[in-house]
């Protein structure tokens, strides 16, 4: 064995044995804080010896450390270093020294308390490198130690930086991965039991608990704190979301509710899952696959060994995951995770209704995003659990409604998978939806339509659905009957009659939604809209309409009565009469074929069906209309089929509808072709027989005369028929002359009839013309007899008759008389009558193609065979009317003023343009019609305007080829408002003349009715004294009539878009710019209709518009400025729809325009266009924002965007004079500041840094001014004030923008701004621009540093200057702190040289007060930025500092600030800088200024009080200095040198006084000279000091000296209180208080008791005597405290003689007069004291013995006080 390994052998076992002999607990804590770490090193290095000797170091190595084993187990509070034992486990490199390492780590770990923080950094980093057992050790160590964390946060984060720590790599897996098993841990008392009795942990394994528990089970307390310091560790640490999500997550499942609340919080502000920019990324797998394990654990994984396999999480943690599992789309495709995890939900032993609940909404979240692979392969397994659910009849109703959306979500993603099962849930859930409660119809309702998928296109199955759907359509629920209803519309062909049938049925359904869904079923459009919405399908596929046979089928399968019994049976309808007419409205859209003559008669049954009396008359309307429609398409089947049932017509000739009786009549003149001749007399002979019986003046219903009036007229029209054999005229007369009869009857009343029987001799006049001499007679008798038409209804009989008659006339003179007629009701408000009227020019126009079938059975041209036209006239016939008719519309109606006459000249123009456009009249002007009706888009009447949108489509589609391009041209003009003008206002203006819409502009005063014509508009401005307001209206109301035509001429160009084709594309392109800025007017109707045409017109709008950018943004930005608000505020909001999506390129050329436009919006004098503003200046920052984000835009445009913007908005904007404005310029900049990065900023800072601190002060509210001129008056702090003002002001947007400006700065770009930030510091007004200033370069220098060093000295040399002139403290506090951040880094040798003159300066005589503010100020604030110089030159600054804080009070409290900043204490601070204070103090000594003089003073005593005893060889010298300047003039403040001389005296050694300022004699006899002073306050402290100092040399007597100046100061006061002196003016002030003297002289009584035995016994005499007098008068209390506390004195120092018998008698008659009348305890207490004293030394007293006793007995017992009676008792006592 060679030397050295028996040296180390002998080494550790001496080792051994002293640690055996240490005993002491201290001691051996010292050891072992030293030995373990050195142990472990040498098992770590014994390793390396040779095997023999390795094992024996080993071993006496774990001898060592199992002895200090035993020591440490009986001292539980000893404590290991943890760092030492870190350092030496990290060190080892080799097993053995790491193992022995982490056991001693553990134990160090579990004694080290809050110590333990200190090393987290260390083990944490690098851990993923430890071997595994070490890792989990370790990091139950660290979370141990962490549980001290939260306590200990603050203070650690300066060495604990959890953020580097854990890093984000695989230390922090390594970490999160036991967070979560610490998370999860339950404590053993905590822990629920399994059916074995054994405690599990959900979501850990065997293993896991092992780590956790590895040195010993863990208490609640413990895991709760534990847990709460990893939270905030982690907190700190700000992992990725992802990382810490797991951990959030399951401590949110804690038990705890203090953990539970702290990682809810962290988890909600950290991991955003369901939002558009969440933090969490669910859809990556690696997110969503530990979710899964987590969940179902490992339980069943047949591979890992059971120690290794984990438990389920608990029922709160399977919640929370899948509540994230639910918003996760690649969860839906993890298989087979998630059909577990449902499962699990459902069907799982410990599942609870929540969990299931969520596990069916998760199911349905899966079926609805996964892949429809995916959803294969859940289909049957879901399908089943779904089923069981609600088989079993669940009495949770929210598990059966997830169940349904389930089922709905597999037939809406694969309905395949429901191919088999289809039909009865289509079943179950019809019945569902009738049985379940509302919140589960919900679901029911959703899974059925889904369900519909299923059934699209089946035909093997579709007669089976019918079956059920017809069933459940009659069912008494309403939800199943709308239900099936659409199931109808959706799976079911629009050709299918069973569903139309059906539909008809459920159209009088008393559900209004149900009743409305049917008729949609009948509208092949709804149809092909609701299939194509539903299935996608094709127009093609749907769009095939049923034929009337196969519809007629059905209505006879269904109801078969109808078709074959007589029409005399039916007494009711067959089906409701709502589902009747919309069947009949059904059957009426289907085409007829007249081939086939079996469906046409069952159609006729159908409709004749409906002719009964009791059906409503809109059914009978409808009916008898497609009767006339079918008679006027299928002659010979109608005459064939009613030829012997005419009776139906004739019982509708008395209804009381007259649209019944006139339909019912029609039908029955058209059937006089082959009605037997006698039914034809009887029919006649009734009706003549009523005529007569009015004739003759007999009452008859009004309905059953007009209806022999109509049978009568058309059967009168029908007689020139060829087939027709006209009754005899023996039985029937001329029927034409009975109702021309009617007309003339002077003795009838009833106009009605009369018109009636004028209407019905027109249609006679079909069959043969009138007469001239009957025509006359109508137009000069009868029509006088009608009028006036007060009944509208009246007049439009007239209107059709005169029409009819006129058409038929051929004699032009009465045809011009009948048009005189029909135009006179152009003023007449009823728009039926107008129409009317218009039918009626039309007839009387000529030159249609209608037919007399069409006249007389449809009174329309609605019939296709026009193969026998009625003979219209020629042009020559009538070219004369058709002028008068066009001359009279243009003249009277469309100019007139009237809108009731404007309204008449639209809707006759129109009809005369659709009935007759083939007219050479209409044809040759169609440019000037559609003029016309330019005319009328301006109208203020909406009706009008629409006629004339109407007419402007007409007279497109009549124009001929070559006209059409000139018509759209003009229309495009009026749209663009370029050709607008001419059509706005009325070439003639009346009194009458309506400008303004009836109450539009209110209401005179006075009066009934608005301000809307002309005549009312003079009248209010000549009221108002300003006529030229007529102008102001009337160009209102052309910008109204301007808006009206643009909104009338969009809908005609709408309408003309799909005519005119490609003539209108060379238009578009002048459009679209002002089209796009319409499609925001503020008028809605403008607006509507501009978003219509825009829609109809522009293909592609987002194309358009790129396409005509720039034309668009030029006309818009013109617009914003122009005079009608209307036009401002819609190109505002225009422009910012615009702006959403432009790249720099697009908008660079009109973007300062546009801002400049936006400000002026924002100041407009309309509220909207202010608003429109607002939404122009949110788009703006929206692209702003955009233009400035490094990863939308490009760095180089971005620069360019920046330097356009920012002189816009700190030019005008920020300088404006309106706050909104500056408040939005400042708002954008702080965005752009915020978006943009340095990179693209720092060119630019010394274009906006300059302005924005300008503008601190420059955009403050005025009213600051006003406050703080008047700040004084209002009684506020003006530095207060003033400090407020500059922080409210760094708080405020600007200060904001200021504070990001200064995180962009670079180096270079400060030093740019070196010139401007100079010119600010000397220019700069107001103080928050000042500050701004000085705190901005304080913001850019701490974050740059050394990077400012080319400009740092520059303008520190700016700020002194600065700071030297300025007067706010506020401001020269920021002036300071930049000034000493920039000390910095500027010249080292410069900045000493400053120091050094500013020391110098404060150190000289001349030194004046703001030389030492401002050096002080600044010195305070180097303190704290600039640390490193200040330390450097603390010892030069702290005599200098020590010195000031004496000064005058602004200065004194700077630089007390800066003596708080050199020294930590004021003692040690003083100690370690004494030696050079005392220079300081001596130089001021010698001063000839009076201030610097009392500096010194006050620094003297604090210097003499706490280190006088390092100050001995200077004593002399400052005593001698202090000595010299005591004589000579009193100056203020001189008496603290008296102070300052007293406390050199007290702080020296008695032994060293003999040699200070010539011996103690010399300094007695200075303070007796001060007592003689006459200044008060002088003589004062004079008193006291010369007191404190006769106190402290009590080894020598100085009465003789001091007492002839106190005798002569209390014979003062004894002449003053007996009133023997006569006192000068102002004498008592200046003598001291009688207490200070009597405690200077009490002074003299202090002496040790072997120099007061040497002293003349007569002094004790001579001052008894003279005290006497004080003790008799004195007032004050203090005073007589003083005295008799004096005599106490006096009485113990003297014997029994030396004080005369008469003196003493008189102070104790004084006494007892004291103890008896005194109020005051503390005098009665000092008193009882005195006359003890002089009891006990027997003083000689003239009064008995005995009657003292008895005095003193008789204080006693009034006495209150215990103390003063047990004195005064043991007086008494001593007495006997």
């Amino acid at each position: 064995m060679s030397t050295d390994v028996q040296a180390e052998l002998d080494s550790l076992d001496r080792i051994l044995s002293r640690l055996a002999f240490t005993t002491d607990g201290a001691a051996l804590e010292n050891v072992l804080s030293k030995l373990i770490p050195i142990m472990i090193g040498k098992m770590d290095a014994s390793v390396e010896l040779p095997k023999g000797v390795q094992r024996q170091v080993q071993q006496k190595v774990l001898d060592i450390l199992s002895h200090a084993n035993k020591r440490m187990d009986g001292l539980p509070n000893l404590k290991l270093p943890i760092g030492s034992v870190w350092r030496a486990y990290r060190d080892s490199k080799n097993s053995v020294g790491q193992n022995i390492g982490l056991v001693y780590l553990g134990k160090a770990f579990d004694r080290c308390g809050s110590d333990g923080l200190d090393v987290v950094g260390e083990v944490v980093q690098g851990i993923h490198a430890r071997p595994g057992g070490h890792q989990n050790a370790l990091m139950m160590h660290v979370f141990r130690v962490l549980r001290w964390y939260p306590e200990y946060s603050r203070n650690l984060s300066d060495r604990i930086d959890a953020k580097a720590i854990v890093g984000d790599g695989k230390d922090l897996d390594v970490f999160m991965r036991h967070a979560v098993m610490l998370a999860l841990y339950i404590p053993p008392s905590s822990r629920t039991r399994v059916a074995d009795g054994a405690r599990v942990v959900p979501g850990l394994s065997e293993s896991d608990m092992k780590i956790i528990e590895g040195r010993g089970e863990l208490s609640v307390d413990d895991v709760e704190k534990m847990m709460m310091g990893v939270l905030e560790f982690v907190s700190r640490a700000e992992p990725s979301p992802e990382d810490s999500m797991m951990f959030l997550l399951c401590a949110s499942s804690s038990p705890y509710e203090a953990v539970k609340k702290k990682s809810e919080f962290m988890y909600a502000k950290t991991c955003v899952v369901d939002t558009a920019h969440p933090t969490v990324d669910v859809e990556k797998r690696a997110v969503v696959k530990p979710l899964f394990d987590m969940y179902l654990g490992s339980m069943e994984d047949q591979v890992l060994p059971d120690h290794l396999k984990r438990s389920p999480v608990n029922q709160s943690l399977k919640s929370r995951i899948l509540g994230i599992l639910c918003k996760s789309t690649v969860a839906c495709n993890t298989n087979p995770e998630a059909i577990m995890v449902i499962h699990d939900c459902i069907f799982g032993e410990a599942s609870n209704l929540s969990l299931k609940q969520q596990g069916m909404q998760f199911a349905v979240h899966v079926l609805k995003h996964a892949d429809t692979s995916t959803i294969r392969v859940f289909a049957p397994s879901i399908i089943r659990q779904c089923l069981e659910i609600l088989e079993g009849g669940s009495g949770i109703a929210s598990l059966r409604g997830f169940a349904y959306q389930c089922l709905g979500q597999l037939a809406q993603r694969d309905p395949a998978s429901l191919q088999e099962t289809k039909m009865e849930l289509m079943k179950r859930c019809f019945d569902a939806l009738e049985i379940e409660g509302p919140g589960v119809r919900a679901s029911v309702q959703e899974t059925i339509n889904c369900l519909a998928n299923c059934f699209q296109d089946d035909a093997d199955q579709s007669s089976e659905v019918w079956e059920v759907l017809e069933g459940y359509c009659y069912s008494e629920n309403s939800s199943v009957r709308q239900t099936a209803l659409q199931w109808i519309i959706w799976i079911f062909k629009f050709s299918d009659t069973h569903a139309r049938y059906m539909c008809s049925v459920l159209c009088s359904d008393g559900n209004i939604n149900i009743s409305g869904l049917a008729r949609e079923g009948l509208d092949v459009d709804k149809v092909v809209q609701a299939q194509g919405a539903k299935f996608g399908k094709g127009e093609k596929d749907v769009r095939a309409m049923p034929t009337l046979k196969d519809m007629v089928n059905v209505v006879s399968e269904k109801h078969p009565k109808i078709f074959h019994g007589s029409h005399d049976g039916l007494s009711t309808l067959f089906l409701p009469a709502p589902s009747l007419e919309a069947l009949l409205g059904f059957l009426h859209s289907l085409p007829l074929d007249q081939s086939d003559t079996e469906a046409m008669r069952g159609y006729f049954a159908i409709l004749s069906s409906c002719l009964i009396r009791n059906a409503p008359g809109s059914l009978q309307n409808a009916s008898l209309d497609s009767l006339l429609y079918s008679a006027a398409l299928s002659k010979g089947e109608f005459l064939q089929y009613f030829e012997s049932k005419t009776i139906i017509f004739e019982d509708m000739l008395n209804h009381v509808d007259d649209r019944v009786s006139c339909k019912s009549a029609r039908l029955l003149g058209f059937l006089r072709q082959s009605m037997p001749s006698q039914r034809l007399e009887q029919i006649c002979a009734r009706s003549t027989e009523i005529i007569k019986d009015v004739l003759a003046s007999k009452q008859r219903k009004q309905e059953e005369v007009i209806g022999a009036l109509f049978t009568t007229g058309f059967l009168e029209a029908w007689k020139v028929s060829p087939s027709h054999t006209s009754p005899s005229a023996s039985n029937l007369q001329d029927p034409k002359a009975t109702l021309l009869a009617l007309t003339l009857s002077d003795d009838l009343k009833n106009k009605v009839i009369r018109a009636t029987a004028l209407l019905c001799i027109a249609y006679s006049s079909f069959g043969d013309e009138l007469q001239t001499s009957d025509l006359s007679k109508i137009l000069e008798e009868v029509l006088p007899k009608l009028k006036p038409y007060k009944d509208s209804s009246i007049s439009t009989i007239v209107a059709e008759a005169l029409g009819l008659i006129g058409m038929n006339a051929h004699d032009n003179s009465y045809i011009a008389t009948i048009v005189d007629e029909i135009l006179e009701f152009h003023i007449s408000k009823d728009e039926k009558l107008l129409e009317q009227c218009g039918d009626a020019l039309v007839c009387t126009w000529g030159g249609t193609n209608a037919t007399r079938d069409q006249y007389l059975l449809l009174h329309a041209g609605m019939a296709e065979d026009n193969t026998h036209p009625w003979p219209s006239h020629s042009h020559g016939e009538k070219g004369a009317t058709r002028e008068k008719i066009l001359k009279f519309i243009a003249n009277n109606c469309i100019a007139s003023s009237r809108s009731e006459s404007r309204m008449a000249g639209a809707i006759w123009l129109l009809r005369l343009i659709e009935g007759a456009p083939q007219t050479p009249e209409i044809s040759d002007n169609v440019a000037e019609i559609q003029k016309a009706f330019c005319l009328l888009l301006g109208d203020s009447n909406e009706r009008t305007r629409d006629l004339a949108s109407k007419g402007v489509t007409s007279c497109y589609q009549a124009a001929k080829d070559d006209v059409r391009e000139d018509l759209v041209a003009s229309l495009v003009g009026i749209l663009s408002g370029s050709d607008s003008g001419k059509w706005m206002r009325p070439d003639h203006v009346e009194g009458s003349t309506q400008i303004f819409e009836e109450g539009s502009l209110g209401s005179l005063p006075n009066q009934n009715g608005g301000i809307s014509t002309y005549k009312e508009i003079c009248s209010l401005a000549t009221d108002l004294g300003q006529p030229d307001l007529i102008y102001q209206f009337m160009n209102l109301a052309g910008h109204q009539a301007a808006a009206d035509a643009t909104r009338g001429a969009a809908y005609g160009i709408a309408s003309v878009a799909s005519l005119a084709g490609d003539a209108l594309k060379p238009h578009i392109d002048a459009l679209i710019p002002r089209l796009f800025r319409s499609t925001f007017d503020p008028n809605p109707a403008v607006r509507d209709s501009m978003r219509h045409i825009w829609v109809v017109l522009v293909d592609n709008p987002k194309d358009a518009l790129k396409d005509h950018l720039k034309e668009t943004l030029s006309i818009l930005t013109k617009d914003m400025t122009k005079q009608q608000w209307r036009v401002r505020e819609s190109a505002a909001l225009a422009t910012a729809d615009i702006l959403q999506g432009l790249l720099w390129e697009d908008i660079k050329e009109f973007l300062p325009t546009i801002l400049n436009c936006c400000f002026r919006i924002i100041d407009d004098v309309k509220e909207s266009v202010r608003l429109a503003g607002q939404t122009l200046v949110r788009s703006i920052t929206s692209l702003s924002i955009r233009l400035t984000d490094a990863d939308s835009t490009a760095s180089s445009d971005s620069k360019e965007f920046l330097s356009t913007v920012f002189p816009i908005l700190i030019g005008t904007g920020m300088s404006s004079s309106l706050s909104d404005i500056r408040a939005i310029s400042i708002g954008l900049i702080t965005r752009l500041i915020k978006s943009a990065g340095p990179d693209v900023l720092n060119d630019k800072m010394q274009d906006i840094v300059p302005p924005l601190l300008e503008s601190l002060s420059g955009l403050e509210d005025a009213r600051l001014n006003y406050l703080e001129q008047h700040i004084n008056r209002l009684g506020m702090d003006a530095d207060r004030f003033e400090e407020e003002r500059i922080r409210f002001s760094q708080q405020n947007p600007i200060g904001e923008t200021l504070d990001l400006c200064s995180k962009s700065v670079d180096g270079k770009s400060f030093c740019d701004m070196n010139s401007s930030l100079v010119s600010l510091l000397r220019t700069a007004v107001g103080s928050s621009t000042k500050s701004g200033t000085a705190n901005f370069i304080v913001a850019c220098t701490r974050r740059i540093g050394k990077d400012v060093s080319p400009v740092a000295f520059n303008l520190m040399k700016v700020l002194y200057d600065a700071l030297s002139i300025e007067k706010s403290a506020s401001v020269r506090k920021s002036y300071a702190t930049a000034y000493a951040c920039l000390s910095k880094y500027a010249p080292r040798s410069k900045i000493d040289a400053i120091l050094d003159s500013w020391l110098e300066s404060c150190k000289s005589e001349n030194a004046e007060n703001d030389l030492m503010i401002l050096t002080g100020t600044i010195l305070k604030s180097m303190s704290s930025e600039s640390t490193d110089l200040f330390i450097r030159y603390a010892d030069d600054i702290a005599p200098v500092a020590f010195m000031a804080r004496y000064s005058d009070p602004p200065v004194a409290t700077v630089w007390t600030n800066v003596w708080e900043e050199i020294t930590t204490a004021t003692g040690s601070g003083i100690r370690g800088h004494a030696i050079s204070i005392s220079k300081v103090l001596l130089e001021a000594l010698n001063s000839s200024h009076w201030a610097r003089k009392k500096a010194a003073g006050d620094g003297i005593v604090c210097l003499y009080e706490t280190a006088g005893d390092l100050l001995a060889n200077q004593t002399d010298l400052i005593a001698s200095t202090v000595l010299k300047a005591l004589p000579g003039r009193l100056w203020d403040g001189k008496e603290v040198l008296l102070k300052s001389l007293a406390t050199i005296v007290i702080a020296s050694d008695k032994s060293q006084l003999g040699t200070v300022c010539g011996g103690e004699e010399n300094i007695v006899a200075a303070f007796s000279t001060a007592c003689q002073k006459q200044k008060l306050t002088y003589r004062t402290e004079a008193l006291i000091q010369t007191g404190r100092v006769l106190r402290y040399l009590n080894d020598k007597d100085f009465y003789p000296q001091i007492w002839p100046t106190l005798n002569e100061l209390l014979s003062q006061h004894s002449e003053r209180l007996q009133g023997s002196r006569k006192e000068e003016d102002g004498e008592p002030a200046r003598l001291p208080s009688i207490k200070i003297i009597l405690e200077c002289l009490s002074s003299l009584w202090c002496q040790e008791s072997e120099y007061l035995a040497k002293r003349d016994a007569s002094w004790n005499s001579v001052t008894a005597t003279a005290l006497l007098p004080i003790l008799k008068y004195c007032e004050k209390i203090e005073d007589r405290k003083a005295a008799l506390q004096l005599y106490v004195s006096l009485i113990q120092c003297s014997d029994s003689t030396s004080i005369p018998e008469d003196t003493v008698t008189q102070v104790a008659e004084e006494d007892i007069a004291l103890l008896s009348s005194s109020r005051v305890e503390s005098i009665r207490s000092i008193g009882s004291d005195l006359l003890h004293e002089i009891v006990r030394k027997r003083m000689r007293i003239s009064h008995p013995i005995s009657d003292l006793r008895t005095r003193l007995k008789d204080i006693e017992s009034a006495e209150k006080s215990a103390a003063v009676r047990s004195k005064i008792n043991a007086i008494i006592s001593d007495l006997e």
